[in-house]
């Protein structure tokens, strides 16, 4: 299983998103983690 960290670059983003956007925020990383991309790193 895959595992999404966030980088620090982008964690102030994401604090300032506002909440009701949190939700498909979390949606699209669960995704990323059961699919990732299948190409070389």
């Amino acid at each position: 299983m895959y595992r999404y960290e966030i980088v620090d670059d982008a964690r102030a983003q994401v604090d300032g998103l506002p909440t009701d956007v949190l939700v498909h925020y979390a949606e699209l990383i669960a995704f990323l983690e059961l699919t990732p991309w299948e190409g070389p790193p």
